[in-house]
């Protein structure tokens, strides 16, 4: 039973995309990021913003960038909302107690899915990067 519901869970994380955008930046292209585990919120939020070209948040070149006095725009947080589902999240570094809400939801998901109590063939994941 275990095997069965590990291979679920693969072929469901196969299916499953976070579309990452920029608050405020309707001009700039969403960016499609395939679902991966995460081992914490912070960790999360360094992939999402690399792969939308963001500068890392816990990069030590952005203090000295900030100390030459550029502009640095940092992340805050990310709005996280599954698009089947009618809620949303906030997710912030260094609260992993974000992170598993969000993972709970999507395991939750998935299950039904493979009962086939919820018709998904994908899983779309809006991540909007809330900068300052």
């Amino acid at each position: 039973m275990l095997r069965a519901q590990q291979e679920c869970q693969h072929r469901n994380t196969k299916a499953t995309f976070f579309l990452v955008r920029e608050d405020g930046t309707e001009a700039r292209d969403t960016i499609c990021v395939p679902y991966r585990e995460f081992h914490s919120a912070s960790h999360f939020l360094a992939v999402m913003t690399e792969a939308y070209g963001l500068p890392n948040f816990e990069d030590s070149a952005l203090q000295l960038q900030e100390m030459s006095g550029n502009p640095i725009r940092r992340l805050r947080y990310a709005v996280v909302r599954p698009k089947w589902a009618k809620v949303s999240f906030q997710i912030r570094a260094g609260r992993d107690a974000d992170w598993r809400a969000l993972q709970n939801i999507l395991e939750v998901a998935w299950a039904a899915s493979s009962r086939g109590d919820l018709a998904k063939t994908y899983f779309k994941i809006e991540v909007t990067l809330k900068v300052e």
